[in-house]
């Protein structure tokens, strides 16, 4: 629980419970994982400007690297149904509205929110598991040559 009313201190105890919680050893089901990633979904989809924007991918992105090997593969597999096959598909709806409601980011000259704000996720996390990918490939190798000795 966050103790504290100011928005970075309850953004801060969030990030860090969501850590402890993905980082723990016991084996993800594919139901929790597809909930987490739905609330993320919305959580981006929510904020309002381009800094927090890129804040929240970043640290969204940052979560495949305390994930147990175990669970990167589910974490990520949950993440690209969330993204590409369940929630793109409302997010022209979610654009409607949210131009209904004059909500603000929205682009002066059509009143639609523009989608880049959920592509920066996508972005981000695919560089995370890529960086992730190649680390764990390089480490299999190093040990793969010591052992070769």
């Amino acid at each position: 629980m966050a103790h504290g009313v100011d928005k970075e201190t309850r953004d801060k105890a969030s990030l860090a419970s969501l850590k402890t919680f993905l980082s723990g050893q016991r084996r993800r089901e594919e139901l929790e994982l597809l909930k987490l990633w739905k609330a993320l979904f919305y959580c981006m989809w929510m904020t309002d400007t381009p800094l927090v924007q890129q804040r929240l991918a970043s640290d969204l992105a940052g979560l495949v690297q305390i994930v147990p090997a175990a669970n990167v593969l589910p974490f990520l597999e949950a993440f690209w149904t969330t993204m590409a096959a369940r929630e793109w598909n409302a997010v022209d709806r979610l654009r409607y509205v949210r131009r209904r409601r004059h909500m603000p980011g929205h682009t002066p000259r059509t009143g639609v929110m523009p989608v880049d704000r959920l592509l920066e996720p996508l972005r981000r996390l695919m560089q995370e598991s890529l960086t992730k990918a190649i680390r764990k490939q390089a480490d299999q190798l190093l040990k793969d040559e010591r052992l070769a000795r």
